[in-house]
């Protein structure tokens, strides 16, 4: 029963020293996490949707508001000057991409307890211009999520 339990403590003391060093590795883990905000993003709006006759649902151009964006700063984000949203309240962020659309969505709760998402789509267009939205719409999420 001894050489069972002397197992794992031995196991743990030879990871010990690996556990102990915190030291960044150049190129590799010494990236800065650091959210200087505030920062803006745009996506595409929802358009309104109605019920065709046979039970489809149509899409109509006509959008919902004349354009969408999320500022965020440090301790929560913006939507759209209508909605606040603490970042202690953000649960998770993950993304999907639907051609031609990338779609990130947030999981937050409300003051009443809810869980709610928050998606929202950037078009992916071909281009300089659009990689670097996309680039930065990566790099805020991520930033502002690792705080």
């Amino acid at each position: 029963m001894k050489h069972l339990l002397l197992a794992p403590i031995l196991s743990l003391g030879l990871l010990t020293p690996i556990f102990s060093r915190a030291e960044t590795i150049p190129g590799i883990s010494d990236t800065s996490a650091e959210f200087i905000g505030p920062e803006k993003i745009t996506f595409t709006c929802p358009s309104k949707t109605r019920l065709i006759e046979d039970g489809k649902i149509e899409k109509m151009r006509d959008k919902l508001y004349s354009e969408c964006w999320i500022v965020f700063h440090k301790d929560y984000m913006n939507v759209m000057d209508k909605q606040i949203i603490k970042r202690s309240n953000v649960l998770r962020l993950y993304f999907h991409e639907e051609h031609p659309y990338d779609i990130w969505y947030f999981i937050y709760k409300t003051a009443s307890g809810e869980e709610k998402l928050l998606p929202f789509k950037v078009k992916d267009r071909l281009g300089a211009e659009s990689l670097r939205h996309w680039r930065k719409t990566r790099s805020v999420l991520q930033n502002w999520m690792a705080q």
